[in-house]
């Protein structure tokens, strides 16, 4: 499968989605993590606070060990937080909610080999019994169309390439039709080529679908290209450093935006901030 550049022209927003709506879909409130016992015991996040609007696409962005992961895991239900907590929609999460999907970095592993492309898209759909056998069918065919994927859909991964696979492990998150798609550096073991055409993949999901994604990198530029808000997370202490509004029209195209000075003004009041939390440690 060709995975070269491809602008992410099917994306039609030209306004920050949840810039209509001043609903708090998604609440963190507080949250304190620590890991470890006794004199070993070390605080990973501290009081984190933040509301995301529906729509939205949010970059959590920050140095190795700011906490990013942990915290998409504990939004996620995965793991529990020891202090604060996180509502969707009004309900605290307290397990992982039907209408939210993870999406792991290592996707390799989190599709089956054993499964073809159409039954690793089905795997979900199967678990929650929701859609008899053709309903099924006919979801995989459409997601397999929607993601790139036509013509490999009794392919097995062993067959595919990595950006292939990564667009396997998204038509799967997306079969169960979630609100939220939380993705956890999703595409930092791809080529910069394939790189470039799965995000904007991923923008054209995230706006034809209506989707609200939670996406952590720990790459500025890429932050400021998907996202319509980023926040940095620092080390010390564990909280929120930054907090700020990508105001870049979409859609959006890897030679066109980021030649942009606004684009350019972003990343390096980031990195500054970055850099700044870093020192302060």
């Amino acid at each position: 499968m060709n995975e070269a550049h491809k602008p992410a022209a099917a994306v039609q927003r030209t306004f920050p989605p949840g810039a209509e709506s001043n609903d708090s879909f998604l609440r963190v409130l507080g949250i304190r993590k620590d890991f470890g016992e006794g004199g070993q015991r070390r605080n990973v996040l501290s009081g984190v606070d933040f509301s995301i609007q529906r729509g939205s696409f949010v970059s959590l962005l920050g140095a190795s060990g700011c906490g990013k992961s942990t915290l998409l895991q504990i939004i996620a239900g995965l793991q529990q937080a020891d202090g604060g907590a996180v509502e969707l929609d009004g309900q605290r999460i307290e397990a992982p909610p039907f209408q939210m999907l993870y999406l792991f970095q290592q996707y390799t592993k989190s599709i089956f080999p054993w499964r073809s492309v159409r039954g690793n898209i089905a795997f979900g759909m199967e678990s929650r019994k929701k859609w008899s056998r053709r309903e099924i069918r006919q979801r995989c065919d459409e997601l397999i169309r929607l993601v790139g994927l036509e013509g490999y859909g009794d392919y097995y991964p062993r067959q595919l390439s990595g950006g292939m696979q990564q667009r396997v492990a998204i038509a799967r998150a997306l079969a169960c039709e979630p609100d939220v798609l939380l993705m956890d550096e999703p595409f930092s073991a791809v080529d910069a080529m394939t790189r470039s055409s799965l995000q904007d993949l991923v923008l054209q999901l995230w706006s034809s679908l209506g989707l609200t994604i939670i996406f952590v990198t720990h790459d500025v530029a890429e932050a400021v290209y998907l996202s319509d808000r980023i926040i940095v997370l620092r080390k010390s202490p564990h909280n929120v450093a930054l907090d700020m509004r990508i105001e870049l029209p979409y859609p959006r195209d890897h030679l066109l935006t980021p030649e942009m000075p606004a684009f350019l003004q972003y990343r390096h009041q980031l990195f500054q901030e970055i850099h700044k939390a870093e020192a302060a440690r």
